[in-house]
C-alpha cells in the first residue's frame, strides 16, 4: 500500500552466495543472554527472522524500545561475480494496523463533535484542531521507520562488505 512508508534498496557484495548465507545466519543465531560482537562490529544475534534458499526476512530485536522498526525481505540475485542483494523494508503489519486506527480515529471525533456541536452552538473553527493528529502520527512514524531503514540497511552493508546502488 502507497500510503505506508516503503523502501526498496539493492545492495551488491562480491562475497560468495554461500557465505553470505552464513554471515545472515550467523547475525539471527539463537537467542542469547549475553551480547557477542563479532561479525564485523555488528552484535551478534542482533536480529530474528529466517533464511531460506536466496530469500531472507529479518527483524532488529529491541525489546519493544520503538515499534516503527522496519522488517526486511531480502532476495539474493547472482549477477556474475557478484551478488546482488534486493531489499525490501516496511512496517510490521500490526504497526500499520495502529497507524490506520490512530488516523481515523480524529475524523470519527471531528464527525461526532460536529453533529452534535453544530446542533448546539453552530459550527466552530477549533472542531477541526483533531485532523492536525493524523499528519503528526504520520509524519513521526515516517521519519522513525526512514531513520531505522538506514539502520537497517547500513547493518547489512557492513556484514556483507557491500556497496549500496540504491
Amino acid at each position: 500500500m502507497i500510503f505506508f512508508p516503503f523502501i526498496a534498496a539493492k545492495l551488491e557484495t562480491a562475497l560468495s552466495k554461500d557465505e553470505v548465507l552464513t554471515r545472515l545466519n550467523a547475525l539471527i543465531g539463537e537467542e542469547t543472554t549475553t551480547d557477542q560482537v563479532d561479525l564485523n562490529g555488528l552484535k551478534r544475534f542482533s536480529y530474528t527472522g529466517q533464511v531460506a534458499n536466496d530469500t531472507f526476512a529479518l527483524r532488529r530485536k529491541i525489546n519493544y524500545n520503538n515499534s516503527f522498526l522496519p522488517q526486511l525481505q531480502g532476495q539474493l540475485i547472482e549477477s556474475g561475480n557478484a551478488i546482488r542483494v534486493e531489499l525490501n523494508l516496511s512496517l510490521l503489519t500490526y504497526v500499520k494496523r495502529i497507524m490506520v486506527l490512530l488516523m481515523t480515529l480524529p475524523y470519527v471525533v471531528v464527525l461526532l463533535l460536529t453533529w452534535f456541536g453544530a446542533n448546539a452552538d453552530g459550527f466552530q473553527l477549533e472542531l477541526l484542531m483533531p485532523l492536525v493528529m493524523p499528519l503528526v502520527i504520520y509524519g513521526v512514524g515516517t521519519i522513525a521507520f526512514k531513520l531505522e531503514s538506514r539502520k537497517a540497511v547500513d547493518d547489512l552493508q557492513q556484514l556483507l562488505n557491500a556497496t549500496i546502488l540504491s
